[in-house]
């Protein structure tokens, strides 16, 4: 059997020194049941921990080079406005059709820039000289050449709403997307982490309680065995106080591992500024207290409900969407108009025989006979329209909920933890009594240990009510968009 103890004593990890008593009088998250580390290492706290992950995780890294992206994409588009500049140079001989047989030839020279506007006007400004006997429907200039602007402008079809400036908008729409969809994964990430840490940090404020408890049975275990050789107990009873030990050994190696899971699940979180894992996370960092209790009234939950409405990325993801395919719409729209192009092109001829201001001046009218293609793509878009619109409905009604049940989740474990609260202090009030009656003889060993059994029961409750909360309260500010 001592063996058997001596290697349970070692499977044990001492990570502190003795450990206070929990105070009866004190709610258990402010019981602090560890020492505060030395050296190098700090506890974590949680908006420390939320602040690395917001800062350093890759996942959200990687939301932001999706942003940059959807920039580039912009770029993409605002390409097609881009201004050109044509330079053309053109020699040729050819048979003239009124004297066949006698050869001409032409000369011209040519510099353009061109530039379409977003409103559909198309630009285009430079100089032509010609020289000799152009072949139609080229013509002559003066010796220094024509100086021009022309300029072709839609009065209906393609005005201000053409293929170009509409991909160009929904670029931008798609590019606000991205730092929503960004804000979406942020509320996920850190919502996630900081569950992850509350789960930590519980589970090493329960091996705490554990370890303590283990302690008291081996403490009292000495006792019984002094007493027994006093001939004050039976012999029976260290039967009883071994057996405890085992008991509670067995709890206290589970807690082990309960916050070895948790720090490793934490650890996913934790990344350090070179873009490498930051560690597990040690018990010795944990505070051991977790966020104090909030409680909700219904007009608390009226106003949170408001704020995540106004928050919660999901809902402006919704409306970009509904506006990207609205411009789907007044694009087919547009493209069911006749087309109506007027265009103007004044200029200057200078030089030897140059004939001063120019002028060219048109209008060009193209009506559709059918417009299924574009009907088609306005049907569908308003088919989209009414699909978004259904899923905004479902979309806020899903938000409302989510409020109103985390908050009712928090509300609900507030009022059980003054329960809880309240049947520890009892719970210790009976072990003390029981204790002392022990310590006098007008108790047995058996009676000890369950009363001790019971206070342990109850302080795990609390515990486990108080991370129920933490975790509510949390869930709130995620769904509520203000974590």
């Amino acid at each position: 059997m001592r063996i058997i103890y001596l290697l349970l004593l070692l499977a044990i990890p001492v990570l502190a020194a003795p450990l206070p008593a929990l105070n009866p009088e004190k709610p258990l998250e402010e019981t602090r049941l560890l020492r505060e580390p030395e050296g190098e290492l700090q506890l974590l706290e949680l908006p420390e921990v939320l602040g690395m992950v917001e800062e350093r995780h890759p996942k959200l890294l990687g939301a932001n080079l999706v942003r940059g992206i959807a920039s580039a994409k912009v770029l993409e588009k605002q390409g097609a406005f881009d201004p050109a500049l044509g330079v053309a140079s053109t020699y040729q001989r050819y048979n003239s059709s009124s004297s066949p047989g006698k050869p001409l030839d032409y000369i011209s020279n040519g510099i353009v820039v061109a530039k379409q506007d977003p409103s559909g006007i198309k630009w285009e400004g430079g100089w032509l000289n010609t020289q000799g006997f152009p072949k139609s429907p080229a013509s002559s200039t003066g010796d220094v050449g024509e100086f021009f602007l022309q300029a072709k402008v839609p009065f209906l079809r393609g005005a201000g709403i053409n293929d170009k400036s509409i991909a160009l908008e929904q670029a931008r729409l798609v590019e606000e997307q991205t730092l929503e969809d960004y804000q979406a994964i942020r509320l996920l990430t850190l919502l996630d982490a900081g569950m992850a840490y509350l789960q930590w940090n519980a589970s090493v404020m329960q091996w705490r309680i554990l370890d303590e408890n283990q302690e008291l049975a081996i403490e009292r275990a000495k006792q019984v065995a002094a007493r027994i050789e006093a001939g004050d107990l039976a012999a029976i009873d260290q039967v009883e106080a071994d057996r405890e030990i085992f008991k509670r050994k067995e709890l206290t190696l589970k807690a082990t591992r309960e916050v070895q899971k948790a720090a490793l699940k934490l650890a996913l979180y934790l990344w350090n500024s070179n873009g490498q894992g930051a560690g597990v996370p040690q018990p010795a960092q944990a505070p051991l207290q977790l966020p104090p209790v909030q409680r909700f009234t219904t007009e608390d939950v009226y106003q949170l409900q408001l704020t995540a409405l106004a928050e919660r990325p999901e809902l402006r993801l919704l409306k970009l969407e509904k506006s990207i395919v609205g411009l789907d719409k007044d694009l087919a729209e547009n493209d069911r108009l006749p087309q109506l192009d007027l265009t103007l092109r004044p200029g200057y001829d200078a030089g030897g025989n140059g004939v001063g201001f120019t002028v060219k001046a048109g209008v060009e009218l193209v009506i559709p006979l059918a417009t299924r293609g574009p009907d088609g793509r306005r049907q569908a878009a308003l088919l989209k329209l009414d699909k978004l619109n259904l899923e905004q409905v479902e979309m806020i009604r899903r938000i409302l909920i989510q409020v109103q049940d985390a908050a009712s989740e928090a509300e609900g474990a507030a009022q059980r933890l003054e329960q809880a609260v309240a049947l520890y202090q009892k719970s210790k009030e009976l072990e003390e009594a029981e204790r002392t009656k022990f310590q006098f003889g007008d108790s047995t060993l058996f009676l000890v240990n369950s009363r001790e059994r019971a206070t342990l029961e109850a302080a795990l409750k609390v515990l486990t009510i108080r991370l129920e909360h933490s975790e509510a309260v949390i869930l709130l500010e995620a769904v509520t968009g203000q974590i």
